[in-house]
């Protein structure tokens, strides 16, 4: 079986972090992540019609951020899509952006990118921008002012995904 057509069979362990009880480790690690990045975050906040978003977050640049965790590594279009398309029904008549995470953040064309943003009606990846002493948000590939892969920037956040890591790792079971 090649690895470009290979699909990865993840088990979610259900993960306790700051009290929240999360449906997997990965949830955990992203909430983690948003601490260190002293974004705010919302567990499962509400149904919006019948989509459950992981998280609503702000502090990442926009007001308004649902966002939707899986486990993808280099996720295809085939299984990209019909989360794509689940959660655009979802958010069309709201006032809610969207961001999808896969398992870690990833490197798009020279830049580091936290996730898939809704962008301009697409999905594009969304890189992370700001510097470490200003705090990091979130920016778009149009604008092309993201974290370059190179920088000091980037380096930590790579610290950053390794601190959230260590801190749900071990941590309790619900």
């Amino acid at each position: 079986m090649s690895t470009a057509t290979a699909e990865l069979q993840f088990v979610a362990h259900p993960t306790t972090y700051r009290g929240t009880c999360f449906r997997s480790r990965l949830e955990a690690r992203w909430a983690a992540f948003f601490d260190l990045l002293a974004w705010r975050w919302e567990y499962e906040p509400f149904d919006l019609q019948g989509w459950v978003p992981d998280f609503a977050v702000t502090g990442a640049g926009t007001d308004a951020l649902l966002v939707e965790v899986k486990p993808f590594i280099r996720p295809t279009p085939a299984q990209l899509e019909p989360i794509r398309d689940k959660i655009r029904g979802a958010i069309a008549a709201s006032e809610w952006d969207a961001l999808l995470l896969g398992a870690f953040p990833f490197v798009d064309r020279g830049f580091f990118c936290c996730g898939w943003r809704t962008d301009r009606g697409s999905w594009m990846p969304a890189p992370f921008a700001g510097k470490k002493w200003e705090g990091y948000s979130l920016t778009s590939m149009h604008s092309l002012n993201g974290i370059m892969d190179q920088s000091d920037e980037a380096e930590e956040i790579r610290t950053l995904w390794a601190y959230a890591s260590n801190a749900t790792q071990w941590g309790g079971k619900p």
